[in-house]
């Protein structure tokens, strides 16, 4: 009887080990993956730590979030044109930037490059000179090359549901291909650029890498409607077909055509003031919610510290949000400055930055916050 209750204490004592044991490495594996997790996250896929990154949800760094960022990977060729491996891979060699030691193949590793993004390092950025360079292989004519191109854009020069080999109007003008001029033909805006080495193919003023999305690159007045469907295209009241010649692309009809024109709309204010002051009004409105932001992270990490919890990861986070913060704040003023001397180009493009890093300086807050919650 003795040995049989021996028996059963020592398989009791021996469950509750193993049970403990267990529980202990389930702990361990946790703690393993949650702090692999922290300490290895890359946000914007570029091959750095977003703890150590400078623009965690930026893969190009250009100051555009790849949330609203056309072009992340800053090749020139707009993202919703490219196949998946070839969004993030600025040179197309078929590696990723985060696993290509050499992001624009000029033979310079990356943390030697001063030139990033610059395969002849001429000081021009690579994604404006793979807009004027003559692919090799490029079918379609459109200015990017078949190996990247989507399936279903390889031959089809407009990037439309139809390929050119049904699609009667291939440049999508409105004007059948058979009635075209050979100049005209695969030439959108039928100016003295092709539209494989045009850099703004509707001849709107904006480089259509730059344009909101890939359906603004055929849309002269970016009203939503694709110029070779819309009957007035410069959106001026005229109907294209009643417009006096040379004034398709004249909003103001005043003989000087958009993309030349600094007040498309002549109402005696220049079109890049008014863009630059919705831009810096539109960073300022960021950088509040940042700075609402950063204060709720302050806040939790304090309640975390008097609870003698661990906030090391938080806090680092936290900083980082104030780098971006100061940044915002410094790159808002600059455009400020740029405003009040009349350089509205620069303005804009500083706000547009400043905007940037004050939704990274949001993000950044609120993965602090979460961290010091946990």
């Amino acid at each position: 009887m003795q040995n049989t209750n021996y028996l059963k204490d020592h398989q009791l004592v021996t469950f509750i080990v193993v049970g403990i044991i267990a529980l202990l490495s389930v702990a361990l594996l946790t703690t393993s993956v949650l702090a692999t997790s922290n300490s290895q996250r890359d946000a914007d896929k570029d091959g750095v730590d977003d703890l150590t990154d400078y623009n965690p949800y930026d893969h190009d760094d250009d100051g555009i979030p790849d949330d609203v960022d056309v072009d992340d990977d800053n090749d020139g060729y707009a993202d919703c044109v490219e196949k998946g491996k070839y969004k993030l891979d600025h040179d197309n060699d078929g590696t990723r930037d985060k696993n290509d030691t050499d992001d624009d193949n000029d033979g310079i590793l990356d943390f030697e490059d001063a030139w990033m993004f610059d395969n002849d390092n001429d000081g021009v950025d690579d994604a404006q000179e793979n807009r004027l360079t003559d692919p090799a292989e490029d079918l379609d004519k459109d200015g990017i090359p078949d190996a990247i191109e989507r399936g279903k854009y390889v031959n089809n020069h407009d990037n439309d549901k139809l390929k050119d080999n049904v699609d009667l109007d291939d440049d999508n003008d409105g004007e059948l291909d058979k009635t075209e001029t050979k100049h005209d033909k695969k030439n959108h805006d039928n100016d003295e650029k092709k539209d494989k080495k045009d850099l703004d193919d509707d001849n709107d003023g904006l480089n259509d890498y730059d344009e909101g999305n890939c359906k603004l690159h055929h849309d002269h007045d970016n009203d939503g409607d694709k110029d070779g469907h819309d009957s007035d295209d410069d959106n001026d009241g005229i109907e294209d077909a009643d417009e006096v010649e040379g004034q398709e692309h004249d909003q103001d009809n005043d003989g000087i055509e958009d993309d030349e024109d600094y007040d498309q709309d002549n109402d005696g204010v220049q079109d890049q003031g008014s863009a630059a002051a919705s831009a810096i009004e539109e960073a300022r409105d960021n950088i509040n919610d940042a700075d609402e932001k950063i204060a709720e992270a302050s806040s939790k990490i304090d309640e975390a510290d008097n609870e003698g919890r661990d906030t090391t990861a938080a806090t680092e986070k936290y900083n980082q949000s104030l780098d971006y913060q100061d940044r915002a704040n410094t790159t808002y003023n600059l455009a400020q400055i740029n405003y009040d001397d009349s350089d509205y180009i620069s303005a804009e493009e500083n706000a547009m930055i400043a905007e940037g890093l004050a939704k990274t300086a949001k993000k950044l807050a609120d993965q602090a916050k979460d961290l010091a919650d946990n």
